[in-house]
Parts: structure tokens; C-alpha cells; sequence
């Protein structure tokens, strides 16, 4: 038995879709182009294309055309969180803010954590993608290094769900992201020290993450704009998973050399607070005095920094007001395709008693 035309003009339609590989906002033909291509009427154009409106694959917009619609939920409308689950001082503020915003448009929110664990991450984006969440918002691990699991971005790219990345995200990456800008955020660390006369500054940075090379960058500038040099020697670089022992049990395993080599400067600019903290902690046992022997300034303005045994001067990270603009982003990005979804806050400081004005 022959189908209806209109059915024929569907599966015609669903081909080009994926031969051209439309993604969510491409613009699809109009109708009189379908009847000339296809040679069929204008009522079975429109009926087809209701039927694949209704199917959410295309969306009519009046006076502006025909689009590839962005993909629903059966099941109802879920934005999915993925999230290392390891920073137990940002993490609660930053689901918050997701969660408030999501809600208030009607949103559930799914969680899932990675626990630093690449393959977790791999199966918790797919577990998503087949669920056919409305959207994504993704902390990626290791977002400093090559990503083994971009076929599963562009798996969720071509299935056209919308995803955006929180805080970290992958170099060259097509999808947008919402964070604190961290090159600003460490500039602003920087000049902060120079500012308080300091010309002898060293970093500590974590080189498997994407964010703490932008605060290296914004380190390096201000430097630079100071005529400060620079030599690798400067710079203490880390791989997260060196402190899989602890971040103090490794850091005092690596006492004598830290010691030895901080002598020689009188600031640290450290890419967080949890790595300052530990830090300054060390510098004490070690007789160390802050800020009288070293100055110490990190990013974030955690609880970590308020409560340090000596509390830290940092740069202030959105946190609760990061979550919320993911949220509001992506609801944006999920009902207007080609919504420019990727903002980073303005880094402000929080001044405390680590640094000392020479």
C-alpha cells in the first residue's frame, strides 16, 4: 500500500536533515521550494511540515521561516548537571543556582557526578543523551588536556541538545560556556601584588585544568605590562592527580623543595583557594611567616579563604550567581538555538591579611 504524500514528503525531509547535517537554528526550506523540488501541492507541504513540527524536528516561526527545532524531553522538561563533585565548597552554592532558576521556568534538574573519573564522565554524557534531556551543563574534567570523549560531544552536537560548560571548558570547543574570567581573575591577582610593591612573584598552578592556565595567562600579563620577567624556574605546575594522597601529605612531601625555592620571592599568586590554604598552612609549620617572610593571593573567595589561618586575600568567584546564569543561559539556548549562551563574570577582590604592602 503507498503511503500519503505527505508521510513520503516527511521521510524526504528527515533525509536532508541529517545529509546536510542541520543542527538546532538551521534554517530549512520554505514551502514553496519543497513544492518545486518535490512537485507536490502546498496543503501536503503544510502537512507534512505540522506533522514534523509536531514531532519537534522542525519549528515554524512566522515571518522568519522554517527551523531545525531544538530537541524536547518526552518525559518532561530536565536540564542535566554534570559535575566533578569534588569542590564541596563551590559545588553547593553553584547546584543552587541551577537548581533555583531551573525550577522557577519549570525545570527538573538531573545530577550526576564524575568523581574525577574520565570514563564516568563518558557514560554520565551518554546516560544523558539517550534520556533526551532538554539540555546539559557540564564541569569537564581535565579541561586543560586533549578531551578523549569528544565523540560523545559531537554525538550530543549532532542529536541537538543544547550543552554548555561550567567554569572549565575545552580548548577550540564549539560549545559555549559560563564562568568567572579567568584570565582577568588572575591579572587581577597579579597586579594586586605588584600594586603592594611586590616584584618578585611566583605562581602555583594546576596544569590539567583549562581555568588555572587562563589565571596563568593573566599572571603572565601582568607581569608583562609591568616589564616583570619571567623565567620557567617562576613557576610551581601540578597535576591534580599528583594530590591523590592528599593535598597536604603532598605538599609536605615536597617541603624541601617548595622552601628552598620560595625563598627567593617575596609573593604567590596560587590558582585557588584550597591549594592556598594548604599552602599557608605549610609555610607555618614550616616557620614561614604570612605575609611578613611571603605574600600569598589566591582565586575564589571561599570559605577556605575566611577561615585560613591566615585568612586570605582572593578573587572573588560568582559561585551561587554562576549557577544561575548556566541555568538561565540554557533555558535560553534551549528555546532560541542560536542564542549566544558563553558569559564570564567580572573577577572582583576580597582583601584580608596575606598580602603585605612593601
Amino acid at each position: 500500500m503507498t503511503q500519503p504524500k505527505y508521510k513520503s514528503v516527511m521521510d524526504w525531509a528527515k533525509d536532508e536533515i541529517n545529509k546536510k547535517q542541520l543542527k538546532i537554528g538551521d534554517q530549512f526550506y520554505t514551502e514553496n521550494e519543497i513544492c518545486e523540488m518535490l512537485g507536490v501541492s502546498r496543503p501536503t507541504v503544510r502537512n507534512a511540515l505540522s506533522k514534523l513540527e509536531e514531532d519537534n524536528i522542525l519549528v515554524r516561526r512566522r515571518g522568519s521561516g522554517t527551523f531545525i527545532a531544538p530537541r524536547r524531553n518526552a518525559k518532561g522538561k530536565t536540564i542535566g548537571f554534570i559535575a566533578s563533585g569534588i569542590d564541596e565548597i563551590i559545588f553547593p552554592r553553584v547546584l543552587k543556582g541551577i537548581e533555583e532558576v531551573s525550577y522557577q521556568s519549570g525545570y527538573n534538574v538531573q545530577i550526576a557526578f564524575t568523581h574525577e573519573d574520565m570514563g564516568l564522565e563518558r557514560s554520565k554524557l551518554q546516560a544523558m543523551a539517550d534520556n533526551a534531556v532538554d539540555g546539559i551543563i557540564v564541569e569537564p574534567l581535565n579541561s586543560g588536556l586533549y578531551n578523549p570523549n569528544e565523540d560523545i560531544y559531537k554525538q550530543i552536537q549532532s542529536n541537538r541538545i543544547p550543552l554548555i560548560f561550567l567554569e572549565g571548558y575545552y580548548k577550540g570547543s564549539i560549545f559555549p560556556h559560563v564562568s568567572l574570567d579567568h584570565v582577568a581573575a588572575g591579572q587581577l591577582a597579579t597586579e594586586y601584588l605588584i600594586n603592594a610593591g611586590h616584584r618578585k612573584i611566583t605562581g602555583f598552578f594546576m596544569d590539567n585544568y583549562m581555568q588555572a592556565r587562563l589565571r596563568y595567562e593573566g599572571y603572565v600579563k601582568a607581569l608583562m605590562s609591568h616589564s616583570i620577567g619571567l623565567t620557567p624556574s617562576d613557576i610551581f605546575w601540578f597535576y591534580s592527580y599528583y594530590f591523590g594522597g592528599g593535598v597536604m601529605e603532598t605538599l609536605r612531601h615536597n617541603a624541601a623543595y617548595l622552601l628552598k625555592t620560595l625563598k627567593n620571592y617575596t609573593a604567590l599568586m596560587c590558582f585557588d583557594d584550597l591549594y592556598a590554604n594548604s599552602l599557608v598552612k605549610l609555610f607555618l609549620e614550616n616557620g614561614v611567616r604570612i605575609p611578613e617572610d611571603i605574600s600569598v593571593i589566591s582565586v575564589g573567595d571561599s570559605i577556605m579563604a575566611a577561615t585560613c589561618p591566615v585568612p586570605l586575600t582572593s578573587v572573588t568567584h560568582p559561585n551561587e550567581r554562576c549557577g544561575m546564569k548556566a541555568a538561565e543561559n540554557m533555558i535560553k539556548l534551549i528555546e532560541a538555538p542560536n542564542f549566544n549562551a558563553t558569559f564570564e563574570f567580572a573577577p572582583l577582590i576580597t582583601e584580608r591579611e596575606s598580602v603585605k604592602k612593601l
